[in-house]
């Protein structure tokens, strides 16, 4: 967020001129008094300087209500009506193909439509400019103080994570969850860490993956579509998970 100083009170500065200054010429009944002429400062300056701020901060509410309603569309599945007022705003705004938000919506709509290989450049072309920003440290490694930063950064390496599993490149989708989980732990990277690992074979990391998700979210875990599947699979290798073993969550 901006730390600028809004508009009004810079502007209510020009009221609170410092009391004038005044000295005797002499100690006669016919004293002169001599009022120093106040200092104008750069208030025009100023004042232009605040009103450059205010139109940016206006600038930026109005790009963060666009992108989060357009973020509600995607959710909703609004897939072609999320593309078609993001490519209108192509026009509107040319260069917000360089925003950070632009290259996820990007990479969310087409990972909906299921073209991977494109959800997964956008991703890892906003890594790129992540990790350069970070450099020499990788964002994994950094000790946030901004929780939205850190949230932030957890979100581009999910993203990148999706594309890659759907494009069966689970060695590289589970380093992105493992990146992630260094960043913000939680019961939905949990169960995402269960599948990846059992498609890579890897039952006992599985297995504790899956009971993770339960302990931080019962119903996390046991709502999830693939549940019985996998379930039927950590059975299959002898690992018993409370996951598992819970009865189903019950219907909304």
């Amino acid at each position: 967020m901006y730390n600028k100083i809004p508009m009004f009170l810079l502007l209510g500065l020009i009221f609170l001129i410092a009391p004038a200054a005044v000295s005797a010429a002499d100690n006669g009944s016919g004293n002169t008094v001599a009022i120093a002429e106040p200092s104008r400062g750069n208030f025009e300056g100023d004042v232009a300087d605040a009103a450059a701020s205010m139109l940016e901060e206006l600038s930026m509410i109005r790009r963060n209500k666009f992108f989060i309603g357009l973020n509600r569309l995607i959710e909703k599945g609004d897939i072609k009506k999320a593309e078609e007022i993001l490519g209108k705003r192509d026009k509107d705004v040319p260069g917000q193909k360089s925003d950070e938000a632009y290259a996820i919506a990007k990479s969310k709509i087409a990972y909906a439509k299921g073209d991977y290989p494109a959800a997964y450049a956008e991703a890892d072309g906003l890594l790129a400019a992540v990790e350069k920003a970070f450099a020499p440290q990788k964002p994994y490694e950094v000790a946030y103080k901004n929780k939205n930063e850190r949230d932030s950064v957890a979100q581009v390496y999910i993203l990148r994570y999706q594309a890659l599993a759907g494009m069966h490149r689970h060695e590289e989708a589970l380093a992105d969850l493992n990146h992630t989980q260094r960043l913000v732990e939680s019961p939905e990277l949990f169960r995402a860490k269960t599948g990846i690992l059992l498609w890579l074979g890897k039952y006992a990391e599985a297995a504790a993956a899956a009971d993770r998700a339960y302990a931080m979210d019962k119903n996390i875990f046991a709502a999830m579509p693939d549940k019985e599947r996998y379930c039927q699979i950590l059975n299959g290798q002898g690992y018993k998970v409370k996951a598992c073993a819970a009865p189903p969550a019950a219907a909304n």
